[in-house]
């Protein structure tokens, strides 16, 4: 058997033993943990790209309605000049205070449909 003499000298390698066992083990542990933070990191990265991709075709969508209602805007605005253009009160002036009052409201108008 080990005389206790031997013993003694494999005391400190036990000891290293022991402690190199432990640190690799704490570094298992925290391996780990860096893995499941990394991949919910990754799955939130992922979900974020989601909602990139569906508001980036929200703001397509929105920018062809603009377009089209602009379109459209213009087209009623040529057909009511064609209307008007032969009724002559329609050439008539009009006062300031009811014209800045007709502006102000459209603008407003078009600042509440605004984005």
């Amino acid at each position: 058997m080990l005389n206790l003499k031997t013993l003694h000298k494999l005391y400190p390698f036990i000891v290293i033993i022991f402690f190199s066992t432990c640190f690799i083990y704490q570094l298992y542990q925290s391996n780990q943990a860096y893995k499941k933070e990394n991949a919910k990191l990754l799955d939130e990265i992922h979900q974020l790209q989601q909602k990139i991709i569906n508001d980036n075709k929200i703001i397509v969508q929105n920018e062809a309605k603009k377009q089209e209602l602009e379109n459209q805007s213009l087209e009623l605005q040529e057909k009511l000049d064609e209307l008007l253009k032969d009724i002559p009160c329609a050439n008539q002036y009009v006062p300031n205070d009811i014209a800045n009052r007709l502006y102000s409201r459209a603008k407003s108008i078009r600042q509440s449909t605004a984005p």
